[in-house]
């Protein structure tokens, strides 16, 4: 079962905060974004193609204080119930054609309309070319 949280716990809100405003908000965007995403939706790829999604599934990090480092990801799970303290990491997404992205790196992001898909790929609209 899936719970949206962008962070949970005390320690989840520091590491998140810890972060520069405009990091913050660029994760804000992208969470909300990732998370209203459901199989049949389209996402575009690193490739510029939009492609239709399949499975989503969302990475969370439990966060602890480490001795050495303080505030760190101790493990990635796939589970937002059943620990205290995480952080949102990524959401990846894979999709009917077999490829898969996530959202690190910005290599998922929101589906394009016709006209940005059409300056790489010419014949082609947001769901794709007819050959």
């Amino acid at each position: 079962m899936f719970n949206p949280i962008l962070f949970k716990g005390k320690l989840g809100r520091r590491l998140f905060y810890q972060q520069s405003y405009s990091e913050q908000q660029t994760d804000r965007f992208i969470f909300h974004w990732a998370t209203n995403i459901k199989p049949g939706d389209l996402v575009n790829c690193c490739d510029y193609w939009n492609r239709v999604v399949e499975r989503v599934e969302h990475t969370f990090g439990i966060v602890v204080v480490d001795k050495q480092f303080g505030l760190t990801i101790e493990e990635w799970v796939f589970d937002s119930i059943s620990h205290s303290n995480l952080i949102w990491i990524e959401t990846t997404f894979y999709f009917t054609d077999g490829y898969q992205h996530s959202t690190s790196g910005g290599c998922a992001v929101p589906k394009w309309p016709v006209e940005e898909v059409r300056k790489y790929h010419r014949n082609c609209d947001e769901h794709g070319c007819k050959l």
